[in-house]
């Protein structure tokens, strides 16, 4: 055939398409299929539908309707007024169809679309259609039919809307839909989006858009990945329009948990990389997972998994997940919580999780740091005040595995003694936590068979905490020392404008030349003895409840051996505390085979000094004072006259016996 029969041809073609698409124009009622479109989505969904650019039917070989300036009403007490707003909406036609009267849409591309997406106050989304109840009499007969090759939007907004009336916003630059056959059957889906400047796509296959009503398993394939984030949903809906009857294999993961949060609209700090595998069911009206597999964290910060079930996501209930928590040392959690953590570690946790948001238990919690092991339960109830509420006991706790530092993971250091603030202060001015103690209520019971502090071993010792209204008590505080024993009480009060505490600790029957052992003094032998101190103080701090603490201080020691191999007979202590200041005027008092010592003094919390001399009995010696700062203070000797009593001092000491007046005496050069 030559050029100029097919130039004609095609000239002729030309006005056959034109002449075709002119009587396809006049063939449609625009006005009808616009009042039936508005009517039909109102019937599907309960929503009103408003072309506000006109209707109009575009030529050519693939004529078109074209629909500017599209608008879907939203639900009543959204964020706005409309769920969706469209540039433009083009449904191409079918062409032979058409001229007979059958609009068939084949393709339909959406422009510009900004959308919003949200839940009510009663948990529904916008997105779930509620359609009106059926019209009565015979509905007018729809003349449109989708048999869609392709659904395409592009440039896309999509604001998702959460409690808080926050809008995060996705811009989908691409989405696509396309039958993988022609007629009913799955559909494959391909989208390019990007959200806070990351991009990331979309691909799979969801079931066909006419299964979408009609009960059965909907299918659903999607994987989604970008930027160290990956998802993935195999599955089924049997109601996907309305979220109902899920059984869907979900699958995510990325590279750092923070990036995945900020999807969400959440900002935390880097916490590391995020695995959950799981299967999202529908059980009795109930959204849950089952074959819970996730994992979130590094080792050199803390790495948690859970496994289990969720029986109910919204709200959140019928938790039950074995959770374990590792760390090579929990120094690392310092950048996470905002506050330095002591160097601990190696620590690992494990325990069985259960219960709700709101109320929750650690069931066979096994926890450990470094030696230190615990284990127990733990529960968690959230009313007008959450409250604690634990039974723990141990084996063994060091509290060197708290607070030493280690340059290495699991590295053991010995405890360190009183360090001094850069204040040159020994007491610290540690607050009360008032807002604390008034947030949380709390009872606990912990039981630890040897409990390590510093150097000084402590067994069979129990403790129970009782937090409730601003009141803090520990009672009861029991334990073994040294062969004997130690009874302990606290009662801090902060419901009283300025917290106020009330603390006593009774020592009976301690062997003191074993407790001189463990605190490293050799030589010290046998002697037993008691002592009681009480003490009750008001402040904002530690420090300036000593600084006004009233009570009063009793030792008495028996019969042993010194270092050096002296033999101890007695050994008294006994002052008042007023004003954060022990004083005693003849209540300190040592007597050995070859000495007799009686003195008296002042330790002053409020200044931190100490002024104490001990004096010879019945004659001359050297006495002994110990003087200065109780950080660094000094011990001395002088020549003095002897104090003159009948007796044994530690009588004197314990307030038997009255001494003499001790005579002046000249120092010694």
């Amino acid at each position: 055939m030559r050029l100029s029969t097919l130039l004609k041809v095609a000239v002729v073609g030309g006005f056959g398409i034109a002449a075709l698409s002119i009587a396809a124009a006049k063939s449609l009622d625009l006005g009808r299929i616009k009042t039936l479109l508005v009517a039909e989505v109102k019937a599907a969904t309960g929503r009103d539908l408003a072309i506000n650019g006109g209707l109009r039917l575009r030529g050519g070989l693939v004529p078109a309707l074209v629909a500017d300036g599209v608008s879907l009403a939203n639900r009543p007490g959204g964020s706005r007024a409309d769920m969706l707003r469209v540039d433009r909406v083009e449904a191409e036609l079918a062409l032979l169809p058409l001229l007979r009267g059958d609009v068939r849409v084949v393709r339909l591309v959406v422009s510009g679309p900004d959308i919003v997406l949200e839940t009510g106050a009663d948990g529904i989304g916008n997105w779930v259609p509620n359609p009106p109840p059926a019209a009565a009499g015979k509905s007018d007969k729809a003349t449109a039919r989708l048999n869609l090759r392709e659904f395409k939007i592009k440039n896309a907004r999509v604001t998702v809307v959460g409690a808080d009336r926050v809008g995060d916003t996705y811009n989908v630059h691409k989405l696509s839909i396309q039958p993988e056959r022609p007629g009913a059957g799955p559909v494959s889906i391909q989208m390019v989006a990007d959200h806070s400047g990351k991009t990331f796509e979309l691909t799979g296959s969801l079931g066909s858009l006419a299964g979408l009503g009609d009960g059965k398993p909907w299918p659903i394939r999607l994987k989604a990945s970008g930027r160290g984030i990956q998802a993935a949903l195999d599955g089924t809906l049997t109601a996907p329009l309305a979220g109902k009857g899920a059984d869907i294999k979900v699958g995510l993961q990325a590279d750092e948990f923070a990036d995945l949060a900020r999807l969400a609209g959440r900002h935390v700090p880097p916490v590391g990389p995020f695995r959950l595998n799981a299967r999202l069911t529908e059980v009795g009206g109930h959204l849950g997972l089952a074959d819970l597999d996730a994992a979130l964290g590094r080792r050199d910060m803390v790495f948690v998994s859970a496994r289990g079930a969720v029986r109910n996501l919204w709200p959140l209930h019928g938790i039950e997940l074995a959770v374990a928590a590792e760390s090579d040392n929990l120094a690392g959690l310092s950048r996470l919580v905002g506050f330095d953590v002591p160097s601990m570690g190696p620590a690992r946790a494990s325990a069985q999780l259960r219960g709700s948001l709101d109320d929750w238990r650690l069931l066979d919690l096994k926890a450990a740091v470094a030696a230190s092991e615990l284990v127990g339960e733990l529960a968690w109830s959230d009313g007008r005040l959450p409250k604690v509420s634990a039974q723990l006991s141990a084996t063994a706790l060091a509290l060197a595995d708290f607070t030493t530092p280690a340059v290495r993971p699991g590295e053991k250091l010995e405890a360190r003694g009183p360090v001094k603030g850069a204040n040159g202060r020994l007491v610290p001015d540690w607050p009360v936590p008032v807002d604390l103690l008034r947030s949380v209520d709390a009872d606990i019971a912990l039981h630890v068979g040897a409990l390590a502090l510093g150097s000084v071993r402590l067994t069979d010792t129990a403790i129970g905490l009782r937090l409730g209204g601003g009141r803090l008590e520990l009672a009861p505080m029991r334990a073994g020392l040294a062969g004997g024993a130690l009874d302990g009480s606290l009662d801090l009060r902060t419901n009283g404008g300025i917290p106020s505490v009330v603390a006593s600790l009774r020592g009976m029957h301690v062997e003191w030349g074993r407790l001189g052992h463990e605190l490293g003094l050799t030589g010290s032998q046998a002697a037993r003895g008691d002592f009681t101190l009480a003490l009750a103080g008001r402040g904002e701090d530690l420090r300036t409840m000593l600084a006004v603490a009233e009570g009063g201080l009793v030792a008495d020691v028996g019969s042993g051996f010194l270092p050096g191999g002296d033999e101890l007979r007695c050994a008294v202590a006994r002052a008042t505390i007023n004003g954060g200041v022990f004083q005693t005027e003849r209540g300190l008092a040592v007597e050995t085979a070859s000495h007799a010592l009686l003195g008296g003094g002042s330790l002053d919390l409020s200044h931190e000094t100490v002024e104490l001399t001990l004096l010879p009995q019945n004659r001359g010696g050297r006495g002994l004072i110990l003087s200065g700062p109780l950080a660094e203070p000094t011990l001395s000797w002088r020549e003095t006259a002897p104090i003159e009593a009948d007796g044994s001092v530690c009588q004197v000491g314990r307030g038997q016996l009255k001494p003499a007046k001790p005579r002046p005496a000249k120092p010694s050069r």
